[in-house]
């Protein structure tokens, strides 16, 4: 196995947590649009669904808010709602704007991928989100500063799980997939990673672990970022 040189991160759900904000935006938007008596639980859950499952295998790839307009869409459809554009706009509005608002990093999150850089190790981003959220989130999270690369789907035209946003990644900090590992919480991530020849970390800090297809497993299971220094030091002094 080839030395690490590199370490990848997700973005929502790994450095960044903005758990319960979909559920709060989605209350939010109920309450815009007149739509109290639906439940923001429920539907935000099947709003993440819709959503994740209109990624489509190969290019052209939508936006990250296309997507979830889609799937609000859809989502609504099933209970006999239909929303005009401005109304759509407003509900896009909102979820962003909860989302600017209330996201936070995890805690360790600047720590682990600092500690990462000291150890002589490039640092990227590999995320599927809008543009303009995300980079406002990196700059006043300070994360910005301590990441080498930033991919961000919206703005290559490459969204995760399909490896090419992976290869981006790789190809811009200089490094072999065998040379690096992917830090993420998701069934996109550690599949993704996965069909670019990129060692995985999955992040599980709930009851639950993601679905992952059959066959896909990490090599490494933490239940928080700071539980990735042993590990990671670990690789680089044994030369792995």
């Amino acid at each position: 196995m080839a030395r690490l040189r590199a370490v990848l991160f997700d973005a929502f759900g790994t450095l960044l947590d903005a758990r319960g904000l979909h559920e709060t935006a989605t209350a939010h938007i109920l309450a815009e649009l007149g739509l109290e008596g639906l439940n923001p639980a429920e539907l935000h859950r099947e709003w993440d669904g819709e959503a994740l499952a209109l990624i489509p295998d190969g290019p052209p790839f939508p936006s990250m808010l296309d997507l979830f307009r889609e799937g609000l869409v859809r989502c609504l459809a099933k209970r006999g709602f239909s929303l005009g554009g401005g109304e759509l706009d407003r509900a896009m509005d909102i979820l962003v704007t909860t989302f600017r608002e209330g996201t936070k990093s995890f805690e360790g999150a600047h720590e682990i991928v600092s500690f990462c850089r000291e150890l002589g190790l490039g640092t990227a981003l590999v995320s599927n989100a809008d543009a303009g959220l995300l980079r406002y989130l990196l700059t006043e999270t300070g994360l910005e500063s301590v990441l080498d690369v930033i991919i961000i789907s919206d703005e290559v035209g490459l969204m995760k799980p399909d490896a090419r946003i992976f290869e981006l990644a790789l190809s811009r900090l200089g490094v072999r997939a065998q040379e690096a590992i992917m830090v993420g919480d998701s069934e996109l991530d550690i599949e993704g990673a996965r069909r670019a020849g990129v060692r995985a970390a999955l992040v599980v800090r709930g009851p639950e672990s993601p679905h992952l297809p059959g066959g896909v497993v990490p090599d490494l299971i933490v239940g928080g970022l700071v539980e990735l220094k042993g590990p990671i030091a670990s690789m680089v002094l044994r030369g792995l």
